[in-house]
């Protein structure tokens, strides 16, 4: 269990410092990317999401980042979501799985 959770909080460095994102955004891009037919996702004992707050959340952060880029004139949607694939593709990788310990 330490060495799950010391892999965790090493992703989550990484990650952060390499895209920019929140624990909670790599958190949402994470659980949507790997059980989008789920209508109830358990992150952990003490953390359920439904899944249409997940995708209402992700929407917004899309939209939040879309405006921000787009009128800095360095980024478009296709960017946004390459971004996010390559998020996705990176933590799938990685040896540790984000949600087999808590499902």
């Amino acid at each position: 269990m330490v060495e799950i959770l010391l892999k965790t909080d090493q992703l989550y460095k990484h990650l952060k410092e390499e895209y920019h994102l929140s624990r909670t955004d790599i958190l949402l891009l994470c659980v949507v990317e790997k059980l989008k037919k789920a209508t109830l996702y358990k992150l952990d004992e003490s953390l359920s999401v439904d899944r249409s707050l997940i995708v209402r959340r992700i929407r917004e952060l899309e939209r939040e980042e879309y405006i921000y880029k787009t009128k800095e004139g360095r980024c478009n949607e296709i960017h946004l979501r390459s971004k996010a694939n390559r998020v996705i593709r990176e933590v799938k990788n990685c040896k540790w799985s984000l949600l087999e310990e808590g499902a």
